[in-house]
């Protein structure tokens, strides 16, 4: 891993592009079990830059996903469920002023998009990070049909 990262900064020295190694972090990705098994948590693994040794985090946030060791998805369901109703609060508080359609396109580009994005990442999930988007969704729903939806409902405001 040291010499790939040495590559990586003789690459990044070559096109004149800056390797920051502050800023530079490394995640050991396994299941839980395997952890445990092998002791990866409490494993010493030295993986330097430039002479600096590396921070070993894990979780971090690559691209808008929440990416944790184990390949729980924990983090990222709490932010994506965290700013979906924070989003469908301010939404609720224009419902008056906007019709069906314009409520329609607002939840779709504002909410659903966030739902949507790098799932294929995260698939499959628990059953109940599942039933929390889902519950995610329904509200959505509510917002646009202005009253208590469920899944059915969800399937049909959420065509395009």
């Amino acid at each position: 891993m040291n010499r790939a990262i040495f590559r990586l900064g003789k690459y990044s020295s070559d096109s004149n592009l800056a390797l920051n190694e502050h800023k530079t972090k490394w995640m050991l990705l396994s299941t839980k079990q395997m952890a445990r098994v092998h002791s990866l948590q409490t494993a010493s693994i030295n993986i330097s830059c430039n002479g600096e040794s590396l921070e070993r985090v894990t979780s971090n946030k690559l691209l808008g996903v929440h990416m944790q060791d184990h390949l729980t998805w924990n983090i990222h369901i709490n932010e994506l469920v965290t700013s979906s109703y924070g989003a469908l609060a301010v939404l609720k508080k224009l419902r008056i002023l906007a019709p069906f359609r314009v409520k329609k396109q607002l939840a779709e580009s504002l909410i659903l998009s966030k739902l949507d994005y790098a799932s294929t990442v995260f698939y499959p999930l628990p059953e109940c990070q599942q039933k929390r988007l889902q519950r995610v969704q329904n509200v959505c729903a509510g917002y646009v049909l202005g009253r208590y939806a469920r899944e059915a409902a969800c399937s049909w405001v959420g065509c395009r």
